[in-house]
């Protein structure tokens, strides 16, 4: 949903275009359906012993702590920075944050026990694709961690913003930075072995309105990239090669 006034007002006053709440009400709505709320509805269970209790959830997101000027990965992060349960926090409220572009969106704003108040945006204004946060440290994995990467394979030709106005502007200074952090991780080979890449063609992040066409069209190039990836796939090489 938008603020009444106009883009250049909600971003003054709210410092950010659109609520959001729509996707957050979507979400939770979704989660209920299916009798999940908060993170102690999707426990992982898994008897490694190097795994920290607050880190035994299914899900893990990924926001920017721009009070603080570091990364918070929820739910892990909510007792160690913050002094909160994370089992008690609602998943919803943790997407929410993760999806805060900045500029786009509002903020999120997280309190923490001691009343202190955190601003929370988009996790990839730090880490865009974190793609070994499931890792074992220690042991050698059960099972791939796969990513997948809405893009083209590296070395393609990039999206070009077109820069016309401070809005064109805002997209095109995220869109960079979001870059610059996926290019560090894709440098490294055992990322791009196990990432499949989804080539998007012209459509940015920010592209809100898209038309049914263009929405069937990403669907189908997700579809046909996962197919290839996966038939190709061999997790013992994998393991052999990079996880020695």
């Amino acid at each position: 949903t938008r603020v009444p006034g106009g883009k250049a007002i909600s971003l003054l006053t709210t410092w950010g275009i659109y609520r959001g709440d729509y996707l957050h009400q979507w979400l939770s709505d979704v989660l209920a359906e299916r009798g999940v709320v908060t993170f102690n509805d999707l426990p992982h269970c898994d008897d490694s012993h190097d795994l920290d209790d607050d880190h035994r959830f299914r899900l893990v997101t990924m926001a920017s702590d721009l009070s603080h000027g570091r990364l918070a990965r929820l739910p892990w992060d909510y007792r160690p920075r913050y002094g909160l349960d994370p089992g008690r926090q609602t998943i919803a409220d943790a997407v929410r944050a993760s999806m805060s572009i900045p500029f786009f969106y509002r903020p999120v704003r997280l309190t923490d026990r001691d009343g202190q108040v955190s601003v929370l945006v988009d996790g990839g204004v730090l880490s865009n694709f974190p793609i070994d946060v499931f890792d074992r440290r220690q042991d050698t994995p059960r099972w791939p961690t796969f990513g997948l990467k809405l893009s083209a394979l590296p070395g393609s030709q990039t999206v070009r913003f077109q820069v016309r106005d401070a809005i064109s502007l805002t997209r095109a200074l995220i869109g960079t930075m979001i870059s610059a952090h996926d290019q560090m991780h894709i440098d490294d080979p055992s990322v791009v072995a196990r990432t499949i890449f989804i080539d998007t063609f012209d459509v940015n992040a920010t592209d809100f309105d898209l038309n049914q066409q263009t929405a069937n069209r990403l669907y189908e190039s997700g579809r046909v990239a996962a197919e290839k990836f996966l038939s190709r796939w061999d997790w013992e090489v994998y393991k052999a090669t990079y996880r020695r």
